[in-house]
Order: C-alpha cells, then structure tokens, then sequence
C-alpha cells in the first residue's frame, strides 16, 4: 500500500501534464464563432450561453486527495488508544468533508449567468433585453445589469474564461448597451 499511494499520485501528474496534451479530441481545430443569426423555424436547437462562475481552484482537488489518503491511511488504526492516529483521522475526515461542502457550495450559490437573444436569466430573475438599459463587465469580471426600472443588479465574480464567455455572448445576443472594462482601463463595447 505504501508503494500504491505514490505510484498513484505519479500517474495522475503524469497523465494529466503529458498524456492529456497528446489526447487527439485536444488537436481539432476549433471553428471560430459565428455571428448569431434568429432560427426560421421554432424547432431550433436552443442557443441560450449559460456560463457559471468562479476561478477553477485545481489546489482545492489537491487538498481534497491529501485528506482522503490521511483518511485512508489514519482512519483503521484512529480510536484505539493512539492520540496521533486519531487525531490525524479527524484532522482528515475535516478536510475531505470542508471540500465537498466548498464544492457543493459554490455549485448552488456560485454566480451564474444565462445569455440567450430574448434576454439575461439570473439566479432568480429573468429580464428582456428590452427591459434592460445597460450591462458592464468589470475588469474584475463582475457583471452589472442596470434595468431600465430598478435597481442595479450584480452577479458575481467570475473566472477569466468564463468573463470571455461572457463577452462573445453578449457580442452575439445583446440588444441593450453593453461595455466591457478592460485591465489596463480601456472600455470596449
């Protein structure tokens, strides 16, 4: 088993940093997007761009291995007189249970923003595009709804990816004024 834990360890680094890159689904060219255009017909696929937020924290997948093999490895031997092994179980159990609730977390409240041509959908909200005066995409990937009536909305921190998501979006379906802040200052609409 002592051998068995980091061999495992060394092939997922292994197949992730190497093999991954070699996989052939990683080479296809990517066709560039095309403007969107309304479907003739209803029976059109839908288009709606749903882009969920928050920064990719591959440390966190780290933490929650490390904490599953202390579990592992402390849980057999914890409760039976031995101070260390117990605590190092507990100490584990912690970590792997902290994760999941992170994880679980971030997937109910997490930010998330529906893009579609008849207009933005929000935990909770939905808004035409007539409805809505102006969006911002701040430089710290925050995105601001200013309703035409009422008050201004703000939905979350989003990653990089998911904020350049955010823009091609809104540059195929938004019929409202849209400005995007760059890092350097610069707006683009």
């Amino acid at each position: 088993m002592v051998l068995l834990l980091p061999f495992g360890v060394l092939w997922f680094y292994v197949y992730i940093a190497v093999a991954w890159r070699l996989l052939p689904e990683r080479r296809k060219s990517r066709r560039k997007p095309v403007r969107y255009q309304r479907p003739d017909n209803p029976t059109e696929p839908d288009r709606t761009v749903r882009v969920f937020g928050g920064h990719q924290r591959v440390w966190l997948f780290f933490i929650f291995l490390l904490g599953c093999i202390g579990a592992f490895v402390y849980t057999s031997s914890a409760f039976q007189d031995e101070a260390v092994a117990t605590g190092a179980a507990v100490v584990s159990w912690t970590v792997v249970a902290l994760v999941i609730a992170n994880v679980g977390w971030r997937l109910v409240r997490g930010p998330m923003i529906a893009i579609s041509p008849e207009g933005l959908e929000w935990r909770g909200a939905k808004l035409s595009w007539a409805e809505i005066q102006e969006v911002r995409l701040t430089r710290r990937h925050v995105l601001i709804i200013q309703p035409r009536n009422g008050d201004v909305v703000r939905v979350g921190r989003f990653g990089t990816e998911q904020a350049t998501r955010i823009h091609v979006a809104m540059g195929h379906f938004s019929q409202a004024t849209y400005v995007r802040e760059s890092a350097d200052g610069r707006v683009s609409t």
